[in-house]
């Protein structure tokens, strides 16, 4: 069974900051995610980091940088349960295996990018553009379909 569900009132930005410098938060290395406090930093290159919060992000830096705020870019699903992971797989190119928890990835889904965080486990963390989340509802609902897994799609 896998399960489907918004992720729910996220305050999101992409900060791009030299990560030798001090960003007023923990920045994780690559391919990783780090939470410090409320906000949770999601390693997107070299020197770019996703940030998610509950809360609207203030963040003071004294270095150069870049914070521009994409709350309303971008929306975050959670895919969790014991069938996650190959629901998951059915649409993705990598293996998600070698992912392990705490882990975080680009990649696609069918035809659309996404930022993929494995929080544990079993459960998943999507972030995608809002104008392809449609289309990634409609994807995961049919690998569910066409691999005959029980999946729940949550409101």
């Amino acid at each position: 069974m896998a399960e489907v569900s918004a992720a729910g009132t996220l305050y999101r930005a992409v900060l791009r900051i030299d990560p030798a410098e001090d960003a007023g938060i923990g920045l994780p290395g690559a391919l990783r995610a780090m939470t410090t406090g409320a906000v949770t930093a999601l390693w997107q290159g070299p020197d770019e980091f996703l940030l998610l919060s509950s809360a609207p992000i203030v963040l003071a830096i004294g270095a150069v940088h870049s914070l521009v705020d994409v709350s309303d870019r971008q929306l975050g699903f959670v895919v969790e349960g014991e069938d996650a992971e190959l629901l998951l797989a059915s649409g993705c190119p990598l293996d998600l295996d070698s992912l392990k928890v705490g882990g975080t990835t680009r990649t696609l889904f069918g035809k659309t990018d996404l930022t993929l965080w494995r929080v544990s486990e079993q459960r998943w963390h999507i972030e995608v553009g809002r104008s392809f989340a449609p289309y990634l509802l409609a994807m995961l609902a049919e690998a569910a379909r066409s691999e005959g897994m029980a999946a729940n799609f949550v409101d």
